[in-house]
């Protein structure tokens, strides 16, 4: 899988890995966030976990023109300003909000960086390796968890 790019064998394999994995932080965080916006509560915006695995099966430049073209066709936050847009823009859920952070951490962080830690057992590393292949839906899951736990409070 990505065993060459993270076990330092080639190290601008894993000088590329890393820029790719930090730029893939903040671009996953926009589609959970504009997933969260009122304007797309219950479209296929708001699916960010499924968004997710979309990019982790069929490649990032292949799912991310289908998630903008969705967007400009679906989303209410890519119309004219109007009142009703300023409404639209807002966050749905400001729990979920703060929920992301930590559960971009726990669910994306530490994968990757397990995935890249040198180990010599090659059989861990791949199961490791499969382990960060999840990412947008333990990002998803922890940061449900997490709402829900400051909700009850």
């Amino acid at each position: 899988m990505f065993s060459t790019v993270t076990d330092g064998s080639r190290p601008q394999a894993s000088i590329y890995g890393a820029y790719f994995g930090g730029q893939l932080i903040g671009i996953f965080t926009a589609v959970v966030l504009e997933g969260l916006r009122r304007g797309n509560k219950n479209t296929a915006l708001a699916k960010s976990a499924l968004w997710g695995c979309a990019m982790q099966a069929t490649g990032f430049g292949f799912t991310m023109p289908i998630y903008a073209i969705v967007h400009l066709l679906t989303s209410r936050t890519a119309g004219p300003r109007s009142p009703a847009l300023s409404e639209d823009v807002r966050m749905s859920d400001l729990h979920m909000v703060r929920a992301l952070p930590a559960a971009m951490f726990f669910g994306y962080v530490i994968p990757a960086i397990l995935m890249a830690v040198p180990i010599p057992w090659n059989k861990l590393h791949q199961w490791l390796g499969g382990l960060w292949q999840g990412f947008p839906v333990w990002v998803v899951l922890i940061q449900y968890l997490i709402a829900s736990r400051h909700r009850r409070r």
